[in-house]
């Protein structure tokens, strides 16, 4: 096979995750998957972006557009209740992310998969105090309305 065509080109790996392989050797990996890949990978503690760039973690926080709705802490995955019932709803977008993420949580301590960190469902007023660039975010999408 071609080198320089091999170390240009794109390989997908599994469901809608591709990964961008080293080019003039440079370490430059781009992962991208579907919602429920990137809400694992935020579990797993793993990068990893949405194919639309909208939901996407560094594998410490969850970010929805520019909103943290999800972090991690030496002991807890917690995710912002950024939802209608939750008291603080910004967008369908933003709560159907959360609400993906309180799922996933779920079913992985239902298959005994999360141990090293305990789940926890955060006010969202609560997690916007420990993120302040979601204070940002937030005022953004209140501007827009």
């Amino acid at each position: 096979m071609n080198r320089k065509l091999l170390q240009s080109s794109s390989v997908i790996i599994g469901a809608g995750v591709s990964i961008l392989l080293p080019y003039k050797n440079r370490r430059i990996i781009v992962a991208r998957g579907t919602n429920k890949q990137v809400i694992q990978a935020w579990i797993d503690c793993q990068p990893l972006d949405h194919v639309s760039g909208k939901l996407r973690t560094d594998g410490k926080k969850l970010t929805s557009y520019d909103l943290v709705i999800g972090d991690t802490t030496s002991k807890f995955k917690r995710v912002g209740d950024y939802t209608a019932k939750g008291g603080l709803f910004l967008s369908q977008t933003n709560s159907e992310h959360v609400g993906l993420a309180k799922s996933i949580l779920q079913q992985n301590i239902d298959d005994g998969w999360l141990k090293d960190y305990q789940p926890q469902v955060i006010d969202a007023r609560f997690m916007t105090a420990l993120h302040p660039s979601n204070k940002r975010a937030i005022a953004r999408v209140l501007d827009r309305r």
